[in-house]
């Protein structure tokens, strides 16, 4: 027995033998089902599953309610044709979703014939509906792949990006028209302590007088004072990208700098209300960061160091900036801030574009002495010519909320200088006609553009109300496209009539490409004229007779409406009660109904202020030309109740538009300009005299208005 069990048993060396192998079932489908789902859910984001669900789900309800509109119409469409006796039509769709609820009919006639049992039915209808939304999900998951892969292809990696997946980058890269300075950024940031203090100075100056700007015209109700509390970069200076020099032009130097920053700084705006100090509040700006393009003009060019003697800076376009406002833990931090941000962020974009971009510029003088001052003098913002502007209209606009409202009520409003917007009256439709016809200054006829914004006007906005935007509440505005529009050609052919079909974008102004397309287009026609165009105005006993002038061999008539500019330059002989001569002096200038008081910088000399041009200008629209302009000249002061009069000055616009004095800057006589010294009446001395420069630009009329 023991031989023969070891001859023959495999399993002698074995302490046991093994069990003999059991024979499991099959596996049901519905545990294969439940296997494959838990196996699943452990690789997918249930948060993820639940919303694509949702998604899903939604989608298919709103795909069977408009499947049934479409059959309900379908079917009354034919029941309609077959009672009149006349040929159906029907679209492709309407008939695939006539056949898709035929077939769901036919369906439930089966369920009727064949009546089956009520728990058979729940559980297959339960199963079919599963099926369904497995698919639907497999579906939109699958979009939403597509979606984010779309969305990583078309992102624009930089220069950065493309080293990190290629390794290196071929020379035609490396090498581009744009000069790489890294020398420069390295100086910048050694000099950057000494320098971050002046641009801080800088920056609170130009932006709180738009500050001040914006609230008088938006009329906050309870806000006085916005502004500035703390202002520093900290230790991280700006960052120059990348530089471009264009010396095509003659006696200039044009230089394009790309900058950029990011970093941690220290800004608190100062938020005052009419309440004073007690209700004030100062949220702290937090994760700012900064791009632009600066565009620095160097001339003249001249043999003295540093070589030219005054430099143009300005943006080329609205700078992108980002930042987060916090309010404090006591005021709801972040939460609070966001209906302010939107307030704040208009506020500040504005005051940008009203004092830096392009054509508005800083000119810094860099030569000692007045031996170029009058080059200096004419770089700064000054107009040259102007450009009527007809808005013809517009096609092909896009509703802003379709499925809420497909109606379009829109209007145009177009600037060439940030300075001074127009718009046209409110027409309803997708191809709206306008024909509003309007006059711009233009100060830069090769470099200008006029910036065209079609904006939807709602009677009542409730968003607007809930984001504590009171000034848009009623009447409330939605941006449907943007256009950019050169005048050069214009300008070229000065005298003719050009006109553009300009394709509207919904990009921003300081999208390096511009608005962009797609959103319909916008239908002008411009004619320039320069101030030398225009022709000596007939003494107004000889122009009620006629105004007709010669402009370029055709024929235009001179309107009884047009701008007046007025700048002040100097005044002379100003005496204050009680002192020898006015410290600090304020020009209150008045045309009509239009008043306005000239924030003006002045400089002593000897007691006689003279003023800087670029802060005491002013310009009139509509003005007619039997206007009284009035000006008086009153003591600055910080007390309520104002200063002493220093002497007045009236004058009629038609005087202005008869005169033709000599126009230093253009080098020839212009009509209606008028420069000289004038004496003020009402004042403490016989002597005392305010010199200005006022130009008077009459509107026009051509044969393609006649016609």
């Amino acid at each position: 027995m023991t031989s023969e069990a070891s001859d023959g048993d495999p399993y002698e060396d074995c302490a046991t033998a093994p069990p003999p192998p059991e024979t499991t079932p099959a596996p049901s489908m519905w545990a294969s089902i439940s296997t494959l789902v838990m196996a699943y859910a452990r690789k997918v984001d249930l948060q993820a599953l639940k919303q694509v669900l949702t998604q899903a789900v939604s989608s298919a309800a709103a795909d069977w309610t408009s499947g049934c509109k479409a059959s309900i119409a379908c079917g009354s469409l034919v029941v309609k044709a077959i009672k009149e006796k006349r040929n159906i039509i029907i679209t492709l769709d309407q008939a695939l979703a006539l056949l898709f609820f035929a077939g769901l009919l036919l369906q439930a006639l089966f369920l009727a014939w064949l009546r089956p049992a009520l728990f058979g039915f729940i559980y297959y209808a339960f199963l079919g509906l599963a099926l369904g939304l497995g698919i639907s999900y497999v579906y939109y998951r699958n979009m939403i792949v597509k979606a984010e892969s779309n969305y990583v292809m078309s992102t624009t990696l930089g220069m950065k990006g493309l080293q990190h997946l290629l390794g290196s980058l071929p020379a035609w890269l490396q090498y581009t028209h744009k000069d790489k300075v890294e020398w420069l950024n390295t100086l910048l940031a050694k000099v950057w302590p000494f320098y971050d203090k002046a641009v801080c100075e800088m920056i609170k100056e130009a932006t709180e007088q738009q500050f001040a700007k914006s609230l008088k015209a938006m009329t906050v109700p309870g806000l006085k004072r916005l502004g500035f509390r703390q202002l520093t970069f900290g230790e991280a200076p700006f960052r120059i990208e990348g530089l471009t020099c264009d010396d095509s032009r003659k006696d200039e130097l044009h230089i394009e700098v790309e900058v950029r920053w990011c970093g941690d700084a220290n800004i608190t705006l100062a938020v005052e209300s009419v309440a004073g100090d007690k209700l004030s509040i100062c949220p702290k700006v937090t994760n700012v960061s900064f791009a632009g393009t600066l565009r620095i003009i160097l001339k003249p060019l001249v043999a003295e160091v540093p070589g030219f003697a005054a430099a143009q800076i300005t943006f080329v376009r609205p700078p992108l900036i980002k930042y987060s406002l916090n309010f404090g833990s006591a005021l709801g931090g972040g939460i609070t801030a966001k209906p302010v941000t939107l307030f704040l962020d208009m506020m500040l974009r504005q005051a940008l574009q009203d004092s830096m971009v392009w054509p508005q510029r800083m000119v810094v003088k860099a030569v000692a002495g007045d031996k170029y001052a009058r080059a200096v003098e004419g770089m700064a913002l000054r107009s040259v010519g102007v450009l009527k502007v007809n808005v013809l209209g517009a096609s092909g606009l896009l509703p802003r909320n379709p499925l809420v409202n497909a109606k379009v009520n829109s209007l145009v409003a177009l600037t060439t200088d940030h300075l001074h917007t127009v718009e046209t009256t409110t027409t309803r439709g997708t191809d709206p006609v306008y024909g509003d016809t309007f006059f711009l200054l233009v100060q830069e006829p090769l470099d200008q553009v006029v910036r065209v914004t079609v904006q939807d006007v709602d009677l009542f906005s409730p968003r607007e109300l809930l984001t504590l935007q009171l000034h848009n509440t009623l009447g409330s505005r939605h941006v449907l496209g943007r256009a950019a529009v050169d005048v050069a050609d214009a300008c070229r052919a000065e005298g003719e009539v050009i006109t553009r079909r300009a394709p509207l974008g919904a990009g921003d102004w300081s999208a390096a490409a511009g608005p962009g397309k797609g959103q319909g287009f916008v239908h002008l026609s411009m004619q320039y004229r320069s101030f030398r165009s225009f022709e000596m105005v007939q003494p107004r006993a000889a122009a009620q007779k006629s105004k007709a002038s010669q402009f370029h061999d055709r024929p235009s008539i001179i309107t009884p409406s047009g701008m007046l500019m007025v700048t002040v330059l100097e005044a002379r002989n100003l005496v204050a009660a009680g002192t020898s001569h006015a410290s600090n002096v304020a020009v209150r200038v008045k045309l009509g109904k239009k008043d306005e008081t000239l924030s003006i910088r002045a400089e002593m000399n000897k007691g006689n202020p003279r003023f800087k041009a670029l802060k005491s200008s002013i310009t009139f629209f509509n003005v007619k030309d039997d206007t009284i302009l009035k000006i008086k000249v009153t003591e600055a002061v910080l007390v309520a109740g104002g200063g002493d009069d220093l002497g007045v000055l009236k004058l009629a616009t038609h005087d202005v538009a008869e005169a033709q004095d000599f126009d230093e800057l253009a080098g020839v006589p212009q009509a209606g300009f008028l420069s000289s010294w004038m004496r003020l009446e009402e004042a403490a001395t016989h002597n005392a005299e305010i010199k200005l420069q006022i130009r008077y630009v009459p509107g026009w009329e051509s044969d393609d208005d006649q016609e």
